[in-house]
């Protein structure tokens, strides 16, 4: 069945929405960029000449005249995303929310509450649900004994530097945790996700804090026992390593490949998907197809309109994933506050 596409207003036209959501939102047939809001008058002339026709507004509020729209997309700094995402529901529209869904559990709590009670859906913006890979170990791992499963370990590590990120980004007070909130929030999500199982306990720590680079590292307990382990980074260099032990084997992930280590030594394994990693790119790049990253982008566009449309994907980090999220995060920062203690996290009921 063919349908016709559905209207998307963009809040926020920076970094993120330039170099993913508008190149997807252009190869998508689900979507039509119908409006786009920014307070920068420079972006709003550079959306003008990107997609001609589109209604062009320095607030969502101002786009009235542009009519109805299905869905929004927000891509705004994080202590705006409750206001907006309010805003938008408030005005029937679906809601697509880069992470994290809001800054403090109530905020995600009342925009929860906001949604079911328009009957809108909440969307939060975990594009890595929707790497190929991630997603194959959690099928995997739905059909692995409980009892098998040893560990997870997720390094997730970025360089704010060439993202023409803002100054002070590496400083977790001055913008209410944003290594947490921007990298951390990422590990927070896929790991239960993975696992299948609730967090019941986090702590954190410094594992460097300096000029160059800050790392925290973030201890989980889950529901029986189990235990995670995560390194969240913002420094000179990326990396992004996913890593789940099995009785027998352990499962290594990357953002473009995974394998199977059973008695292989971890360093040729890495080597191994490193290499697979990179003669993807290439390929991708030499037959136009997107990269990684961009790639679950397309995937998730694809996936919010089927749900619009009646579907239920099963990748999806809806608004409770979103709001559970958020609790984590907030625990996170508890621990960091007293030393790298550990921290209880509420009930997820707590967040529905």
């Amino acid at each position: 069945m063919t349908h016709a596409p559905l209207r998307l207003a963009a809040i926020g036209c920076g970094r993120v929405f330039e170099r993913f959501h508008l190149p997807a939102l252009r190869r998508s047939p689900d979507w039509i960029l119908a409006g786009a809001v920014d307070p920068a008058a420079e972006r709003m002339r550079w959306v003008g000449r990107m997609v001609p026709g589109a209604a062009l507004a320095g607030s969502l509020r101002e786009l009235d005249a542009g009519g109805p729209f299905d869905a929004v997309l927000i891509t705004t700094p994080p202590d705006t995303h409750c206001a907006l995402a309010s805003e938008g529901l408030r005005r029937g529209a679906h809601v697509l929310i880069e992470k994290p869904m809001a800054l403090r559990p109530s905020e995600a709590a009342a925009l929860l509450a906001l949604g079911r009670e328009g009957g809108r859906q909440i969307w939060v913006g975990y594009n890595r649900r929707f790497r190929p890979a991630y997603a194959r170990l959690r099928e995997r791992l739905r059909t692995t004994p409980p009892e098998r499963l040893r560990g997870v370990s997720y390094e997730l590590r970025t360089a704010p530097a060439r993202w023409d990120a803002l100054s002070g980004s590496h400083n977790l007070q001055e913008r209410g945790g944003d290594l947490l909130d921007d990298i951390a929030s990422h590990q927070l999500d896929l790991i239960p996700w993975l696992v299948g199982r609730p967090v019941e306990a986090v702590r954190a720590r410094f594992e460097r804090r300096d000029a160059e680079a800050v790392v925290v590292g973030i201890d989980l307990r889950f529901a029986g026992g189990l235990e995670g382990h995560c390194r969240a980074g913002h420094g000179p260099d990326s990396a992004e390593r996913l890593e789940v032990r099995l009785a027998d084997r352990t499962f290594i992930a990357t953002q473009g490949a995974m394998t199977a280590k059973t008695w292989t030594p971890t360093a040729l394994v890495d080597r191994y998907l490193q290499g697979r990693t990179a003669a993807g790119s290439v390929v991708r790049r030499l037959s136009g197809a997107p990269g990684y990253t961009m790639e679950t982008f397309d995937r998730q566009l694809a996936a919010w309109a089927a749900a619009l449309r009646g579907a239920a994907p099963p990748a999806a980090a809806d608004g409770r994933a979103g709001a559970r999220c958020v609790e984590l995060v907030e625990a996170c920062r508890g621990s960091l506050a007293v030393g790298g203690e550990w921290v209880a996290v509420p009930l997820e009921e707590s967040t529905r």
